[in-house]
């Protein structure tokens, strides 16, 4: 997580589910691209979180936003409009 001025390090430890629409036109190829893509997703996924600092992050209205710029970037990135949503499971801020 991002530095928050104070001397201790904080994480975040969560599992991420990404949904999609089953009857888009694109949907088994999107799901191709996402199973090959863990690392990237891995990596997309850490980037935006870690711009945030503890306080932040142990918001819900902040872990909403989290979650609408990861669904924004999975769009772009994947170019498909399939990827409806994505979902923390697990969430851990400590």
């Amino acid at each position: 997580l991002a530095a928050d001025g104070s001397t201790e390090t904080h994480v975040v430890q969560y599992g991420l589910t990404i949904n999609l629409d089953k009857t888009a036109s694109d949907y088994k190829k999107t799901e191709e691209n996402l199973a090959a893509s863990t690392a990237l997703i891995y990596d997309t996924t850490r980037d935006i979180i870690g711009k945030y600092t503890y306080e932040q992050v142990i918001d819900v209205e902040v872990q909403r936003q989290i979650k609408e710029e990861i669904l924004a970037s999975l769009k772009q990135t994947f170019n498909t409009e399939c990827i409806y949503s994505v979902s923390f499971y697990n969430w851990v801020a400590q």
